[in-house]
């Protein structure tokens, strides 16, 4: 989103400065661009406080009119320079409200304190924004607005529905980070009571890669793979050779995941968290499951074994992610 974003302004004449950590995808994308890049350690430790430094000297170098904090990692590294232009906060989900005790409390702190400098903060969700009016992670006098994540419908274009060959296996994919988050154990759990049927293509990496490959070959998983993170259009391409999109997490701001598929023509299989009940409404175009069982989530993927099921879901998908989710929608 924020490549995208930095695109954008760019072709629309600005001069772009992207502020990332080291060597990150971020950085890989826009390498090839005019978009200057600054690489910083911003993941080295968390809430660095060498960060703060490094940052200033980047804007005392390239003084900005304007300045975009994307998560509150960034909030905390930007402080000291947040009231010295304009400056605009985007929360990408409230992960802090999933934290330890003493964790939660340190950066509800950092959030509240913080937060009451920026000019306006903006929210990928109304979730999200009810969350933090509700838990009072921000003054009720900053100017807010709720932006959803918006993807391009001309790049994503709709695909033809692949009937499936009778006794042929329904193909699968979890497209995610491997991480506490996203609970890619819960989808080995799914596949395993999915059983006999089925494919499944487990794309992403992070720090649970090692134990998800783990339980995939201790439990003989064999129409299980995982093929680790890959670029996006590599694992969007992916996606168009998938029948059902399996999302297990555990909380989310808004996935870009879910609308990738709606728009190609996935069917998406999820909890029933509020950031799914935001996209997908009570509209049939996919399937909510309540709770966290893998027996639930195996029944769901089973339902979609029906082309005329799946082909109903796809296109009320594809006009849900026309309506509320195309990046066309805010144009400037």
């Amino acid at each position: 989103m924020v490549g995208a974003l930095a695109q954008h302004l760019f072709e629309a004449g600005c001069d772009v400065h992207v502020l990332t950590d080291t060597r990150s995808h971020l950085a890989a994308s826009l390498a090839n661009t005019e978009i200057s890049v600054h690489e910083l350690p911003f993941f080295d430790r968390r809430y660095d406080r060498t960060l703060a430094p490094a940052i200033a000297e980047v804007r005392g170098e390239h003084p900005p009119d304007i300045i975009h904090v994307h998560g509150a990692r960034a909030l905390f590294a930007c402080r000291n320079i947040l009231t010295m232009q304009p400056t605009i906060y985007t929360v990408h989900g409230y992960h802090l409200l999933h934290h330890w005790l003493g964790k939660r409390v340190a950066a509800t702190i950092v959030e509240r304190r913080y937060t009451q400098y920026v000019s306006k903060i903006l929210f990928v969700s109304d979730n999200d924004r009810s969350l933090g009016l509700r838990h009072r992670l921000f003054a009720k006098s900053v100017p807010t607005e709720v932006i959803h994540n918006g993807i391009d419908l001309d790049v994503l274009a709709l695909t033809p529905l692949r009937p499936l060959t009778p006794g042929g296996p329904l193909r699968v994919a979890f497209l995610s980070r491997l991480s506490y988050p996203k609970d890619p154990l819960l989808a080995v759990d799914v596949a395993e009571a999915l059983g006999q049927g089925f494919e499944m293509e487990m794309i992403g990496g992070g720090e649970l890669e090692g134990e998800v490959r783990r339980q995939i070959r201790d439990r003989g998983l064999a129409s299980v793979r995982v093929l680790g993170a890959m670029p996006r259009e590599a694992a969007i391409e992916k996606l168009r050779h998938t029948d059902v999109l399996l999302l297990t997490s555990r909380w989310e701001g808004l996935p870009l995941a879910p609308l990738e598929a709606m728009a190609v023509g996935t069917a998406v299989v999820a909890p029933d968290i509020p950031a799914m009940r935001e996209i997908l409404g009570t509209v049939e175009a996919g399937i909510l499951v309540s709770g966290r069982a893998p027996e639930a989530f195996a029944d769901a993927v089973r339902s979609l074994v029906d082309d005329e099921i799946r082909s109903r879901a796809r296109l009320r998908a594809r006009a849900i992610v026309e309506r509320d989710f195309s990046a066309g929608l805010y144009p400037g």
